[in-house]
């Protein structure tokens, strides 16, 4: 019997971020800079983006109102910038051990297709813009713990340290997950820790 449940966030944990390699890119040709470009998009749009508010196409527009590159190309640089990471093929061993859910703030559509060779292995996909609220809001969370193993052990990795504390106040254990990845071995020593099935 399955003990701990272990919520996983995408962007940053399991695929990379379209940041700042697709900032980089898409800027590129203007005379804007990354760093304008990404405060704007925070500043504007972020959250109607991630919550759903915002359609893709209407994205796609804002974007190239910024950058002289048409929205197709820049659907493109978007998906060249996605990528799994190695987190991404331990899934399917993290399952045998635990019920694995994903929690993230992002578009159904640029990750259906990443997340399909997980798919079986994944006891449940809460994404931003399918739900119309987003991290670090509370909300996301509950949505989440309303499809955990109720009274079991939780462990919840993300990127962000900001996107951590709405966890922590529903007592999930947390793990930052950092660029060189060291954060896998916590979890797998965690996983460990809490004693993962019940004999």
């Amino acid at each position: 019997m399955k003990k701990t449940q272990l919520v996983l966030d995408v962007a940053g944990v399991l695929i990379t971020n379209f940041s700042p390699a697709f900032w980089h890119d898409t800027t590129r040709a203007n005379g804007i800079t990354f760093g304008e470009l990404k405060l704007l998009f925070a500043t504007e749009i972020r959250k109607p983006l991630w919550t759903g508010q915002m359609s893709e196409e209407a994205f796609w527009n804002w974007l190239a109102g910024y950058c002289p590159v048409e929205p197709k190309e820049l659907k493109t640089i978007l998906f060249n910038n996605l990528h799994t990471m190695p987190a991404f093929d331990l899934v399917p061993e993290w399952s045998a051990q635990t019920d694995i859910h994903l929690l993230s703030n992002h578009r159904s559509e640029w990750l259906q297709m990443l997340l399909d060779p997980i798919r079986p292995y994944l006891a449940s996909v809460t994404i931003s813009s399918d739900e119309g609220c987003c991290k670090p809001d509370l909300p996301i969370y509950h949505i989440v713990a309303s499809k955990l193993d109720e009274g079991k052990s939780t462990i919840y990795v993300d990127d962000q340290a900001k996107n951590l504390r709405p966890a922590e106040e529903l007592s999930w254990s947390t793990v930052l997950a950092d660029p060189e990845g060291q954060w896998i071995k916590l979890v797998q020593k965690k996983l460990q820790e809490m004693d993962t099935y019940i004999i």
